[in-house]
């Protein structure tokens, strides 16, 4: 009840008549609106499912009449069947398929089909659009499934039930509420006309008219009312004449009282007039002090203020004396409510003065300096009850002494972060005065040392305290300033470079009297400078470094190309010889050339560091005794050579062509070493027994078995501060142009790279031994030795693209050799064309990396786009747009580096077809 009241309320409704009238209709209109938002919903999900049912029984009794017909294959009878639904309205298909999907017949309700991209569906389901329930029915004969039933049900029908229904209930409800008002309408006149009888005489009563009375003979409630109403406006008559003759008397009391107030007005006037002419008098004087004067009294909290007030705190005098003392605790700067605070309870609770400087907010927000002195007055048991006062504005002050302590801190840090410190020399008396940062640069301690003139002596090295010496003399004999580079010693031996500045000060006699300047730190500027200039060493040698491997990258494609020509020409030659021996010997010549000139290959691309490191167990012993073999040929007369090889076949993980250039690495440079005067080189393999005491000095290494590769030379040998830098990147002792300074730091990056340690030992005329650890790795974790595997073959459809015609010529007969159908070309563009036009007709595609108009890359990533199940595989002889492994992360399947051989390159095609295959095969069960 109190909720309708309030509702009510809201909707301001404010006769009963209305009131009910809501009340009667406020029901019916909540349940008119509940059916229209629920039962909707509620009737068409009823239907729908009654249709799905009904639809579901139709497509099941259509398929027990269809079995027979379906058993015999009889598509007329089907037909016929189907045809006779043509009376169903409701019906919007059907169709008939066998067991294999073929359709064998089919109706459409006014031969509106399904769309193409439709697709028959084995499970029941509405449209999108809820206009349609398709569901499946099996066709079974004598218990085994022969085939399906797709029948197309409309749901339309429904919304159109569902809106009649909703049609009815809307105007049987409106109807409803139409009745229901105008019956609480006439229900409420009855009931509200004696109400409103009472509420006229009411208006008329407090309207003065106290001679009005209710007539009113109902027995009910409001008869009730009336017959109390009556008696109550009675007693309201009789007591208004009491209040009549009541107020007459006031009146005249007050008027008594009236006049001997004016009296009392005027004399206290007078009075105020004289005390406001003696106030003005007080706060002329006080405003002109420029301070604010107070006076607070402590017991009762209440203070005065006069002065400037307004030209202080921006207040007006009648707004300040507002502020209480609470209101100007707000008033101060938060940092200095705490202080300020404690001081004025400190004076108040001891009776002594109070004296304090704050910041306080002025009335335009700005803050202000304040100095607040004041003086308390005791009463004769000593308690403090008032206080008097002043406070002055000392902002100006306050910021000329920040200011000046800014100025002195901007200078310190401006000299801190130029590492320039200051100084000055009182040449008759010796006083010298040093700056805190010149303390800084020189590193002495303010506490322990005075400096003199003759103590800078001790501050510098002997050519540089000279220079100083030199250049302090012309300045004091001649008033010459001076402006020196020199070389500071602090006192625990570090250099430091300064640039150091000095102006004379004469007298009025033209005498030197003080010299002054300036000492800055320029270090790091040296340094810089310094820095800059091996940078620019190095970023020459880098640069010739990348010119040598650009070039490398050419040779080794166009050359890797030549040889995969030599190469596989050089195997179906082979294949071809019938057994001729001496042909064979001459092909097998052929080919170990070939192969010679591939390992060569190899080494210029790890010699410009473009080829890629992998690690495999491999015994070492073949690789040192081929680059030995290759040293004895190019090492001169004069250099005697060495050769110890003390192994068991024990293996490391390597990479055979990095071991290699190690090895002709340090060769070279012991060969450099005794290049002028000859000398002996030794070259020794040995297995060690790496201890614990060994491994202590060497942490990169563990303790183990390890190869240790030594090369010795008789030659200038090294000292120690060379030995230090020998393997940084550009660092060598040779002269322009006889070396890049990468040879050592190329070692030692392979080195790092293959889990080793590399160690020199040398003397100045000595020569040099290097020795390389690397850790042997144990049996089990050795490679296998299988036998290699035969030659694959297949009969998959290829298709081969390179730019060079050689290639593809020797890679199309390679690919018919082994079984394989090719479409080889020299375009990738053609190459694309062809894919794009018939994608299934390939089964791999085998592409060069580096061609003309489009790379092999892109022209794999759109092949991709077009069959995302294509395998590829790279074929290049030297590419940078992307490594094996960058290869494989883009899903590329294989990754071939020529030249070709016809084995290696069957068993890849192979590989990658047969991975393809168990992925298919695997798709296909899932």
């Amino acid at each position: 009840m109190t909720r309708l009241t309030k509702l009510f309320s809201l909707v301001r409704i404010s006769t009963l008549g209305t009131k009910l009238a809501v009340a009667l209709s406020l029901p019916v209109a909540i349940i008119s609106i509940f059916i229209f938002l629920f039962f909707p919903a509620y009737q068409r999900k009823q239907l729908t499912e009654w249709e799905m049912q009904e639809s579901e029984n139709t497509a099941r009794v259509d398929a027990n009449a269809l079995s027979f017909a379906l058993r015999s294959n009889d598509i007329k009878t089907i037909q016929e069947i189907l045809r006779g639904i043509e009376n169903y309205d409701e019906i919007n298909y059907l169709i008939v398929v066998d067991t294999l999907g073929n359709e064998l017949g089919e109706y459409y309700k006014d031969n509106k089909r399904l769309p193409d991209s439709a697709k028959l569906r084995d499970d029941n389901y509405i449209s999108e659009d809820n206009s349609n329930y398709h569901c499946v029915a099996q066709i079974n004969y004598e218990g085994i499934n022969i085939g399906k039933l797709y029948l197309g049900h409309t749901l339309q029908e429904v919304d159109k039930e569902v809106a009649e229904n909703m049609m009815i209930i809307m105007i049987i409800s409106i109807s409803i509420l139409i009745l229901g008002a105008l019956a609480s309408y006439a229900l409420s006149s009855i009931l509200t006309r004696p109400l409103r009888k009472i509420t006229e005489t009411a208006k008329h009563i407090s309207e003065g008219d106290l001679s009005r009375r209710v007539s009113i003979s109902t027995k009910d409630e409001i008869g009730n009312l009336a017959n109390s109403f009556n008696p109550m406006v009675n007693n309201l008559e009789s007591a208004n004449g009491e209040l009549k003759l009541l107020n007459t008397e006031l009146e005249l009391r007050i008027e008594k009282r009236i006049a001997d107030l004016l009296q009392e007005i005027a004399s206290h006037k007078r009075t105020e007039e004289a005390l406001r002419e003696s106030e003005e008098r007080y706060m002329v004087m006080t405003k002109n002090t420029g301070q604010i004067v107070y006076d607070f009294n402590i017991r009762t909290g209440e203070i005065s203020r006069t002065g400037a007030i307004e030209e202080i705190t921006g207040y007006t005098d009648d707004e300040y004396n507002q502020v209480t003392i609470g209101r100007w605790k707000d008033l101060l700067h938060k940092d200095d409510i705490p202080q300020a605070v404690s001081l004025l309870e400190k004076a108040i609770r001891n009776g002594t003065n109070f004296f304090a400087k704050y910041r306080l907010k002025r009335k335009d927000g700005k803050y202000i300096y304040i100095e607040d002195n004041g003086t308390c007055l005791k009463d004769r048991h000593g308690t403090a009850y008032r206080m008097l006062g002043t406070m002055k504005d000392v902002t100006e002050r306050v910021e000329a002494e920040e200011a000046l302590r800014e100025s002195e801190k901007s200078l310190n840090d401006a000299q801190r972060l130029a590492h320039i410190g200051s100084w000055s020399w009182i040449v008759e008396t010796d006083e010298v005065r040093w700056s805190k940062e010149l303390y800084e640069i020189t590193g002495e301690n303010p506490q322990l040392f005075s400096p003199t003139y003759a103590g800078l002596a001790f501050l510098y090295t002997k050519e540089s305290w000279e220079t100083l010496r030199q250049a302090v003399e012309r300045a004091i004999s001649k008033g010459m300033p001076y402006e020196i580079e020199l070389d500071m010693v602090r006192p625990d031996g570090e250099i430091r470079y300064t640039n150091t500045r000095g102006e004379a000060i004469k007298d009025e006699s033209g005498r030197v009297v003080r010299l002054y300047g300036t000492v800055q730190d320029i270090t790091e500027h040296k340094l810089a400078e310094k820095e800059k200039s091996q940078l620019e060493a190095q970023l020459h040698q880098t640069q010739k470094m990348e010119a040598i491997g650009t070039l490398a990258g050419g040779i080794a494609h166009d050359f890797n190309n030549i040889l995969t020509a030599i190469i596989g020409y050089t195997e179906f030659a082979r294949d071809s010889s019938h057994g001729d021996s001496d042909t064979l010997n001459d092909l097998d010549e052929v080919m170990k050339a070939a192969n010679r000139a591939k390992n060569l290959v190899q080494q210029i691309l790890t010699f410009s560091h473009r080829d890629e490191i992998s690690l495999q167990p491999i015994d070492i012993r073949p690789v040192v005794k081929e680059a030995l073999k290759l040293l004895r040929a190019t090492l001169p007369t004069t250099i005697s050579f060495q050769q110890h090889i003390n192994t068991n076949g024990e293996s490391i993980l390597a990479d055979p062509t990095q071991i290699h250039q190690i090895l002709m690495n340090l060769c070279t440079n012991a060969y450099h070493a005794m290049q002028e005067t000859g000398g002996n080189l030794a070259i020794e393999l040995k297995v060690i027994e790496v201890d614990a005491n060994f491994v202590a000095a060497h942490q990169d290494l563990k303790e183990g078995k390890h190869l240790q590769l030594t090369v010795s030379d008789t030659g200038h040998g090294m000292d120690q501060a060379t030995m230090e830098r020998i393997f940084e990147p550009f660092f060598t002792t040779k002269k322009a142009g006889q070396g890049t300074g990468m040879g050592l730091s190329t070692v030692h990056g392979i080195v790092k790279k293959h889990g080793g340690i590399i160690t020199v030992y040398s003397e100045p005329q000595k020569g040099a031994t290097f020795s390389v650890y690397f850790p042997v790795i144990s049996r089990e974790t050795e490679t296998n030795d299988q036998p290699p595997e035969p030659t694959s073959y297949g009969n998959e459809r290829i298709l081969l693209v390179d730019d060079e015609e050689q290639v593809v010529e020797l890679g199309k007969r390679m690919l018919g050799k082994l079984g394989y159908q090719a479409t080889a070309t020299t375009s990738s563009m053609d190459a694309m064309e062809t894919f794009r036009t018939n994608p299934d007709d390939f089964d791999l595609i085998i592409t060069n990396i580096t061609m003309p108009k489009m790379t092999g890359l892109t022209l794999a990533k759109e092949a991709m786009n077009i069959r995302p199940d294509i395998p590829i595989i790279f074929m290049t002889g030297f590419s940078e747009l992307i490594t094996s492994k960058q290869a494989e992360q883009l899903g590329i399947a294989g990754y071939i580096s020529k030249p070709l051989n016809l084995t290696d390159f069957s068993r890849t095609l192979r590989r990658v077809l047969d991975q393809y295959k168990q992925k298919d095969a695997a798709v296909s069960i899932h």
